[in-house]
């Protein structure tokens, strides 16, 4: 977790620690406008410009006498309000920009265009004007860790999600093996079956070939055996097409189930590691949940 000190300068670069907050403030002399005056910088880390800069914008215009504008993304607020800075209204004029870690705020203080804080050390105002910085970035902050955390919860439902997809496929594959199994006990009988039925025709086929060559010279029972001799040869004919198909049924069978096991290892492997890669999720989480606890 990234540990934030926050801290504000009491006189050019100089830095005063605030009890170990988590939000950096610092004071430097710069130029506004035309002179140069102390300026107020806080890093939000995390934050989105686009968020920070709606946020500063409400935040500036709160209980404020004045006019707000913008130009050149620079934000001048006009007699804004905040008593613990001073009994009467004062301007504000800030930027911000994004960085690689969130937003940066940098924003000058004046009250009738003069500097708002003296440089003398310890001034009241000065640190005044520090909390009323600090009092914005700090929720800011919060708000930017409580979406993270928000999209690594929705990771981690979208992870578990896959997992009870996986232990379905699995037990889809599973059940397809136990039935393809059962088809196959039942294909075997079967072929048994018509094997020993093949076996017969092939014997009533010898002895009506017999009885053919017996009733030879009598036509009408030479006829009579013939068309009998030709109804078991085509009967036998479609035992045999139907051991085939059976046979080809039980390939095409055992093909499947050795396929099914062989998806069924390659699941489990994946379970495997989306179990692991849910238990590095919900670390992060947890981690997240304390960082953001500790923003304060």
């Amino acid at each position: 977790m990234k540990t934030i000190l926050f801290t504000a300068a009491l006189s050019a670069f100089s830095i005063f620690t605030f009890a170990q907050e988590p939000i950096n403030v610092t004071v430097a002399h710069q130029s506004v406008t035309r002179d140069a005056q102390n300026s107020y910088t806080v890093d939000i880390p995390q934050a989105n410009l686009k968020d920070v800069e709606k946020e500063w914008t409400k935040y500036l215009s709160k209980k404020s006498k004045g006019r707000a504008s913008e130009s050149n993304g620079e934000y001048i607020q006009n007699n804004a309000v905040d008593k613990n800075i001073s009994n009467k209204p004062f301007d504000v004029q800030s930027k911000l920009f994004g960085t690689s870690d969130g937003v940066r705020l940098t924003a000058w203080f004046t009250q009738r265009n003069r500097p708002l804080q003296s440089s003398e050390r310890g001034n009241g105002q000065q640190l005044a004007v520090q909390k009323y910085i600090r009092d914005f970035a700090v929720p800011q902050y919060r708000e930017a860790v409580k979406a993270e955390l928000e999209t690594e919860q929705d990771k981690l439902e979208e992870m578990e999600k896959q997992l009870s997809e996986m232990i379905k496929n699995e037990e889809a594959s599973l059940k397809a093996i136990a039935e393809n199994e059962r088809s196959n006990e039942r294909a075997k009988e079967s072929i048994a079956t018509t094997k020993s039925d093949i076996k017969s025709s092939s014997k009533k086929i010898e002895d009506q070939k017999e009885m053919v060559e017996y009733t030879a010279s009598d036509p009408n029972a030479t006829k009579g055996a013939k068309k009998t001799l030709d109804n078991l040869e085509d009967d036998k004919k479609d035992l045999q097409k139907s051991n085939e198909k059976e046979a080809k049924d039980l390939v095409k069978s055992k093909t499947e189930i050795r396929e099914a096991e062989r998806n069924t290892s390659n699941m489990q492997d994946a379970q495997a590691v989306q179990r692991a890669n849910i238990e590095v999720q919900k670390k992060k989480i947890q981690d997240i949940k304390i960082k953001l606890s500790k923003i304060a």
